[in-house]
């Protein structure tokens, strides 16, 4: 679940990376006022995404992977059931 999470948390951050590139490339030769600071916030975004993508690799990164056994299915449907009649006796 967690690693799912840690997805798509990260599915975004490349669009948002790339529509900040594109805006600096499309529109920061057009800017006459403050180009200074449209160059600095759009850097900052492709920054701060970056942090964050970084972030969500390392969470990820410390996630334990998923082992793998054999189990008697038969035995946990039974042990289900047996927790299940116990939490609602009422229901048969």
């Amino acid at each position: 679940m967690a690693r799912r999470i840690a997805h798509e948390i990260k599915n975004p951050l490349t669009p948002i990376q790339l529509s900040a590139e594109r805006l600096k490339r499309r529109y920061l030769p057009q800017i006459q006022q403050d180009a200074d600071v449209f160059e600095k916030c759009i850097e900052t975004i492709i920054h701060q995404v970056d942090v964050l993508g970084a972030i969500i690799s390392e969470f990820s990164s410390f996630l334990p992977k998923p082992s793998f056994s054999r189990t008697d299915l038969k035995e946990l449907a039974e042990n289900v059931l047996l927790l299940h009649t116990q939490a609602y006796p009422f229901i048969q």
